[in-house]
């Protein structure tokens, strides 16, 4: 709702005030349905241009300002919107739903065993490293003088992934035909590779991720991680790697024992502020609390080496199988010995629409 009530029925001041009553009053006896209730945000009232509409625009905003002021006061979900936004909002709100504990699916869901507290505790010193180094997305090229340099988080925009037409034929949980969007991917599944184009946002969503998981905990405010990648407690820790760096990793060692990721992982790690040894990361990977962000698998240099990074990977995912690791790759790089076998479910992220311009446009950049 917005600035227009609509028209009254004889029963109501409009057709959508009958229909919350009756929704509400049903609500109060049975608890169903459930009613979610949004209006736009609106800082002074929009005239229309004819004068003469102009005492009916208005009597219809008083009409819509009384409305909101009732249902505040009345224990329903309530939302607010920007223009524009609304899409963006329900979406949230949605995911929320799906995944609060009060759902049957979610509270009568197995509960993972092994998803107990580690016992390692993440320092704040390191969710401060992934702040200030994935706070701002450098952008460069718009013009010829200067590179950009955008907050992340107030101009990220929720990318449309497809799922890969063979593993939906071949997989019995997988069953998406059209495009979602890839927070609700993280919703489904635990396992995921995001193959797209260069530039279509695949480390950026990675990023987000792990600045979003970092700035839960700085702020002490799971809610957000909730909110902005449907992740629940308890929060696992983000540990973000370049491939890139570890094939230079594994190149300067000569071999590629099972141990050289964590090896690796745990160099990475120490220098971010986040001491740690490799028994100690073992045990946090065992408990299930990381969420391994797995950058640019594409940029190993060679086939043999996209090859011998995947199998590490494989190789991770059977030792600590209750982590969730999330892979990119550009779509080309992705064939032959470097696609990644087991529980991952591939994504490919769909190119932006008008829809999806406008929305990155409408982001405020400061």
């Amino acid at each position: 709702m917005a600035q227009r009530f609509g028209t009254s029925t004889g029963k109501a001041e409009s057709g959508t005030e009958e229909e919350f009553r009756w929704a509400l009053e049903q609500n109060q006896q049975h608890r169903f349905p459930e009613i979610k209730w949004f209006f736009r945000r609106i800082e002074r009232f929009d005239a229309p241009s004819d004068p003469d509409e102009i005492a009916k625009a208005l009597e219809q905003w008083n009409n819509v300002r009384a409305f909101k002021a009732e249902l505040q006061k009345i224990p329903i979900f309530y939302g607010e919107y920007e223009k524009g936004g609304f899409k963006e909002a329900f979406e949230r709100a949605l995911n929320q739903w799906l995944i609060d504990n009060a759902r049957p699916w979610v509270a009568n869901a197995p509960q993972r065993e092994t998803l107990a507290l580690s016992g390692i505790t993440t320092p704040a010193a390191y969710y401060e490293t992934i702040e200030r180094d994935f706070y701002r997305l450098d952008i460069a090229g718009i013009d010829n003088d200067r590179a950009f340099e955008i907050p992340l988080s107030e101009i990220y925009v929720r990318l449309r992934v497809m799922f890969d037409e063979e593993l939906q034929n071949n997989s019995n949980q997988i069953n998406d035909s059209e495009a979602i969007d890839i927070q609700t991917a993280l919703l489904r599944y635990q396992k995921l590779v995001i193959v797209g184009d260069p530039g279509s946002g695949k480390s950026a969503f990675l990023k987000y991720v792990a600045l979003m998981l970092a700035r839960s905990v700085l702020q002490n405010n799971s809610s957000l991680a909730l909110e902005k990648l449907c992740i629940q407690e308890p929060l696992p820790t983000p540990i973000f790697v370049s491939c890139w760096d570890l094939s230079d990793y594994l190149k300067e060692r000569g071999d590629a024992p099972s141990h050289a990721l964590l090896d690796f992982i745990c160099e990475r790690l120490t220098k971010s502020g986040f001491k740690i040894t490799s028994q100690e990361l073992e045990k946090l990977l065992k408990s299930g609390n990381g969420c391994l962000l797995f950058d640019g698998l594409d940029e190993v240099p060679t086939d043999a080496g996209r090859a011998v990074v995947s199998r590490l990977l494989e190789d991770c995912v059977k030792q600590f199988p209750t982590n969730r690791y999330i892979v990119t790759s550009r779509v080309r790089a992705y064939t032959g010995d470097t696609i990644l076998k087991g529980e991952f479910a591939r994504c490919d992220i769909q190119p932006f629409d008008a829809n999806d311009r406008r929305e990155f446009l409408r982001k405020k950049v400061t």
